[in-house]
């Protein structure tokens, strides 16, 4: 009775311990899945960011090549420079488009990003009309249009604030989920590394605990059979 006692809870044990080196397996396996989850949505995350980060980039170049064209067309009066101011309009309104499908799960962003177009669209206004102005008169600058350059100045001066104060806030929402896809990553390898080494350790113990009963039970049996024999 006693021996069968001991060898159930040998068989016990081995199972005990071939089921827990199973279970941290699959507990690795699920981590390792899960880890790999949260790694892409980060990696969505920091990929959302730079593409604010481009596209706000783009879009401001697009207006400085505007207001270059705009400035180079009254200094010379010549139409070469009005190409890229007119062209400007359509890589304006491309960047612009990239942004709000970027922003659309944001309401904040959104809501920068739709008031830099008000301002965008109040300084081509205000293009528009002086080189209305100025059309109409070439050759003199009437007070009028000095002071709607002065105005387009001032919304430039205004554009390039709300873009600086976006890309700072990009980039400040970039490093924070660039940091916290470091932190998860350490964090979940350190507990996969270690319920792979808890499984490892496991299934070696039931190994030699299996290996190690096997060999006295071999060992009785030897004697079994010499007593056995003698007799």
């Amino acid at each position: 009775m006693k021996t069968a006692i001991k060898k159930f809870a040998i068989d016990l044990r081995i199972r005990v311990g071939y089921g827990t080196a199973f279970f941290l397996l699959l507990s690795s396996y699920l981590l390792t899945l899960y880890a790999n989850s949260e790694l892409l949505k980060q990696a969505r995350l920091v990929d959302h960011s730079n593409k604010i980060i481009t596209d706000v980039e783009a879009l401001f170049s697009s207006l400085k090549d505007a207001e270059s064209g705009f400035r180079g067309y009254l200094l010379m009066n010549d139409d070469h420079f009005i190409v890229p101011y007119e062209s400007s309009r359509s890589a304006v309104d491309s960047s612009y488009t990239l942004l709000l499908r970027e922003t659309a799960a944001d309401q904040a962003e959104h809501y920068e990003i739709a008031s830099l177009r008000r301002l965008i669209d109040k300084k081509y206004q205000v293009m528009e009309q002086s080189l209305n102005l100025y059309r109409q008169q070439p050759q003199l600058l009437t007070d009028s249009l000095k002071i709607k350059e002065f105005f387009a100045m001032e919304i430039m001066t205004h554009i390039r604030s709300v873009v600086r104060q976006i890309q700072t806030s990009e980039q400040q929402r970039l490093r924070d989920r660039l940091d916290a896809m470091s932190t998860r990553y350490r964090t979940l390898n350190n507990i996969i590394l270690t319920s792979l080494g808890m499984a490892v350790i496991m299934a070696l113990l039931g190994f030699y605990t299996y290996n190690y009963e096997n060999k006295g039970r071999r060992v009785a049996d030897i004697k079994i059979a010499e007593y056995q024999h003698s007799g």
